[in-house]
């Protein structure tokens, strides 16, 4: 009867260490998840900025409040910055967002072809370290108050 308890004394503890092997696996794996997660929520995050960004510039040029040579003349800085203040110098350098502005003539008369992007610059220290950069091009017809703003 001895010999039995002695055989299987070392089972005990391998099937501590299976579980616990098992318990790692699957711990890793719900950090991973939670990983993606996290990042594909920054994304979006980010990406409804661009989109609020875009049509803010776009209803301004509707609105005669700015005109196409204001966007293309636009100080990089400006585009896109956050009127907040923050206590670490690094996260002020350079501007967040980068606004480019195209136009094209369109088949209806006294509508322009308005192309805005707005785009991550993946240099502010803001996004350094993203994979992936969040950007939305805005294409709509605008009556433009100067047919000179216009580029074939």
């Amino acid at each position: 009867m001895r010999r039995r308890v002695r055989r299987w004394r070392g089972g005990i503890l391998l099937e501590t260490l299976v579980s616990l092997a098992l318990f790692a696996g699957a711990a890793s794996f719900a950090l991973a998840s939670m990983r993606s997660v996290i990042q594909a929520n920054d994304l979006a995050e980010r990406r409804a900025q661009a989109v609020d960004l875009a049509r803010t510039k776009m209803a301004q040029l509707e609105t005669g409040m700015i005109s196409l040579l204001d966007l293309r003349n636009e100080n990089a800085a400006e585009a896109g910055s956050d009127s907040r203040s923050f206590s670490d110098e690094s996260m002020s350098d350079g501007p967040r967002w980068i606004v480019e502005i195209d136009t094209e003539p369109s088949e209806y008369t006294g509508l322009t072809l308005v192309i805005l992007t707005v785009k991550e610059n993946g240099e502010h220290p803001a996004y350094v370290g993203s994979d992936r950069a969040a950007a939305y091009s805005l294409r709509q017809l605008v009556a433009l108050r100067g047919a000179a703003e216009v580029r074939p």
